[in-house]
């Protein structure tokens, strides 16, 4: 399975499973001395729980893509 193809089914959603699934590579990436991990999204998917999870928007394109409308975001986490 390829880095981009998690996500959770919407019956299993709310239940930590997402939390679980950034867990692992940000503690692989801590580890690895990394000092920040990045993710991207659409407004409509899910920046919400990102945010939830400590990371922030540091980038944005409007009007990207598809669907019309919508922005791809681009967000960070700070490791510490």
């Amino acid at each position: 399975m390829d880095a981009n193809d998690h996500w959770i089914d919407k019956i299993l959603r709310g239940q930590g499973y997402g939390s679980q699934l950034l867990q692992r590579p940000e503690a692989d990436a801590q580890k690895s001395g990394c000092r920040h991990v990045e993710v991207f999204t659409y407004s409509f998917q899910a920046p919400g729980f990102y945010q939830k999870e400590g990371y922030r928007v540091v980038g944005r394109m409007d009007d990207y893509d598809y669907p019309p409308g919508e922005s791809l975001l681009w967000l960070r986490k700070d490791l510490s």
